[in-house]
């Protein structure tokens, strides 16, 4: 589902996120990212979601080698992938419905089209009902899940979370992780990014862990 070999990514300042890096996520699994500030956990989401290039390597993902991969391309490999950030960026002055429903919206859907597969996300995400509120009324945790519920609207074949319980205190953000849980449970595939140690341990998935942009670990928990 994704696979990079021998991926380096180096900026234009010398810097270099990944060094060359090697790893395989199957099909269905959910996998924690780990590692200090700047270990590169975002760099590889990106690498991953094609908003940076590989300096060296290839990546392929859903099938698709990004390494090849044409510009016409791109928005079908983006349909694929569902991401989650720390902040959710919901619009203010959208209802909750508005920005669930904003991928749709996107690719020319109706409202009426929409209305469905909206109440279909919140329902997963336990906000259905509250369609007609808008953000600034929910509460953080509720802001969060909203932001799943969005990344979710399509029904990707991949989740990417960047560090999506950061804001949160421990109870919310164990709430969120058995979220991610519930989505694993059918059939979604999961790299959700975390500085969490003792609450992704809980979870007993394999973890991934990057010091300087290198793979130092890759272990599954029991």
């Amino acid at each position: 589902m994704i696979e990079l070999s021998q991926v380096t990514k180096k900026y234009s300042n010398g810097f270099e996120a990944i060094k060359n890096l090697s790893l395989s996520i199957e099909k269905g699994e959910m996998v924690f990212l780990t590692g200090h500030s700047g270990a590169g956990k975002s760099t590889l989401l990106k690498l991953i979601t094609h908003l940076e290039k590989p300096t060296r390597g290839q990546i392929t993902v859903a099938g698709d080698n990004l390494t090849k991969l044409k510009l016409r391309h791109i928005p079908r490999l983006r349909r694929k992938l569902g991401v989650v950030f720390q902040n959710p960026q919901l619009l203010p002055k959208k209802t909750l419905f508005e920005n669930v429903a904003l991928p749709l919206l996107a690719t020319g859907s109706s409202y009426k089209e929409c209305a469905k597969s909206v109440r279909a996300s919140l329902d997963m995400v336990g906000l259905l009902g509250k369609e007609k509120q808008y953000p600034p009324t929910l509460s953080t945790g509720e802001q969060q899940r909203a932001g799943i519920a969005r990344a979710i609207i399509n029904r990707p074949q991949i989740l990417l979370a960047d560090e999506p319980t950061g804001n949160l205190d421990p109870e919310l953000s164990a709430e969120i992780m058995h979220l991610f849980e519930k989505l694993h449970q059918v059939g979604t595939t999961a790299l959700i990014a975390s500085h969490d140690l003792a609450l992704i341990a809980s979870m007993h998935h394999r973890i991934l862990t990057l010091d300087n942009g290198v793979l130092i670990n890759d272990q599954k928990i029991s």
